[in-house]
């Protein structure tokens, strides 16, 4: 018997040896995984100006609501799970306007840590849910996380330049273009938590700021968009005009754009519109019933072309104009002065 227990105890202090200091690593990489939640700092999206330092695309703070399921049925208070998560359901169902079931399953999540409950509120609601936590105690619950959303005061002007977000980066324009200098770089915040969710002060928390983006400031000028916008649907709607009028405005000594337009537009805060133009035109001449592959590919022709930039993606031929620009570089250098002449006869053998 006494054999057998040294023989026993043995293989136990081998075992406890090989765990607390062979794999001594490994287990303590556990431990910090099963205790340890991330959180994403968001970097604020840099702004977007005119020459004159006019906002163009700025950032208005919303927030996401998300609940903790874990919290929610492992909560320390005397009220259990279901009755907490009927209660947090009703609340959220009246202050947000969500789908009351909708909640109550999302509460009632078996292992779940953040479930989503509604996405881009406003300061108002945000407000009210505050005050519904701190009513009953659900700090530890129901959570608010400050999300930074595009916003472009002008709506649709210079619309097809600025360009517009998608969920996490830029779709086109100068948000895509200049995408890695706007999006700044996200942080994280991770922190400890024991089995009720409880934060735990630990050595292992962790607080990265997040580094916003850079602005960009464009040779554009407000002033001079407006007018040029002003001028092109008055052009397009006089010439009853078949495809986009487009126009830009150039400084002639450094070559700045100060203004690039077109008309139709489309209004910047809500992209995927077509609103009353020739493209909501267009997909209404579509055979194909709404809601079908062949209309959805038929639409989305259509946005993509409301998009475009005709001034920069559309094929050009000035013929005679670029007359003018020939006969400039001549005096410019000295070759011709004001009474020479020139006889084309329209072709040129090579």
């Amino acid at each position: 018997m006494l054999l057998v227990m040294l023989v026993f105890v043995g293989w136990v202090v081998f075992e406890l040896f090989s765990m607390q200091v062979n794999k001594y690593q490994y287990y303590q990489s556990k431990v910090i995984d099963n205790i340890q939640q991330e959180y994403t700092i968001n970097a604020e999206r840099g702004q977007i100006y005119d020459a004159n330092m006019t906002p163009l695309a700025v950032n208005i703070t919303t927030y996401r609501i998300f609940l903790d399921p874990v919290a929610i049925q492992n909560g320390s208070s005397s009220r259990d799970g279901e009755e907490t998560a009927g209660i947090i359901a009703d609340g959220l169902a009246e202050i947000l306007g969500v789908d009351r079931e909708s909640v109550y399953k999302k509460a009632m999540r078996k292992g779940s840590k953040d479930e989503t409950i509604k996405r881009r509120v406003e300061e108002k609601a945000a407000e009210e849910v505050r005050a519904f936590i701190a009513k009953y105690g659900l700090s530890r619950k129901i959570y608010l996380e400050a999300t930074p959303v595009r916003h472009y005061p002008y709506g649709d002007l210079a619309a097809n330049v600025i360009g517009v977000m998608g969920t996490d980066k830029g779709l086109l324009g100068i948000e895509l273009e200049y995408n890695q200098y706007l999006e700044g770089t996200p942080g994280r915040y991770i922190v400890t938590r024991n089995a009720q969710s409880a934060e735990m002060p630990d050595d292992y928390d962790y607080y990265i700021d997040a580094k916003d983006g850079l602005g960009a400031v464009l040779t554009i000028d407000l002033t001079i968009q407006n007018m040029l916008e002003k001028q092109l649907k008055d052009a397009f709607i006089k010439g009853q005009a078949s495809e986009p009028a487009v126009g830009l405005v150039m400084n002639v000594k450094t070559g700045a754009i100060l203004a690039m337009g077109q008309y139709p537009s489309f209004n910047l805060n809500s992209p995927y519109d077509l609103g009353d133009t020739l493209f909501a035109d267009r997909l209404s001449q579509s055979k194909h019933e709404v809601g079908t592959p062949e209309y959805n590919e038929d639409l989305w022709t259509q946005i993509y072309s409301m998009w475009n930039n005709k001034s920069v993606s559309y094929l050009y031929e000035p013929g005679s104009t670029m007359k003018v620009l020939s006969t400039a570089a001549a005096l410019e250098e000295g070759v011709v002065n004001f009474s020479d002449t020139f006889s084309c006869s329209g072709k040129l053998n090579v």
